[in-house]
């Protein structure tokens, strides 16, 4: 997995290109990620002021290379469903392609996706220039 870093938000997720079989037999592959705009905006919708938060989300590989029932398995928030909306918001952006180990699309199977929330760092402040002694 790779995780696609954006300037506030990021959600971890395979590498580009085909992918290796795994354990359960199917090859997930990224049709098309989501960029920083769609997930920052799905947060911003349903966060104010985010903090820095773990999700997962399990989901249903679909036909046309969509995922669907997608529901949230971890939340480092419990009690903070905001989150979660946001998460599964940005999985309506999700494109994988699920293939068996011969090629052949395969709708139905579990895809996990690692979902991370992390608030950029506060900005730095200049320090304001040295007084210069007098003579």
């Amino acid at each position: 997995m790779l995780l696609l870093a954006m300037t506030m938000f990021a959600v971890t997720v395979p590498p580009w290109g085909p992918s290796p079989v795994g354990p359960d037999g199917y090859r997930k592959d990224w049709v098309l990620k989501p960029n920083a705009l769609d997930i920052e905006y799905c947060v911003r919708k349903f966060v104010q002021r985010p903090e820095p938060t773990y999700l997962v989300l399990s989901c249903r590989s679909a036909p046309g290379d969509h995922v669907s029932d997608c529901t949230v398995i971890e939340n480092s928030r419990a009690l903070d469903d905001r989150y979660e909306k946001a998460a599964l918001c940005a999985a309506k952006l999700f494109r994988i392609r699920v293939t068996d180990a011969s090629g052949v699309p395969v709708s139905g199977v579990e895809v996990k996706a690692p979902f991370q929330v992390r608030p950029p760092r506060a900005p730095v402040e200049p320090r304001p220039p040295e007084p210069k002694p007098d003579r």
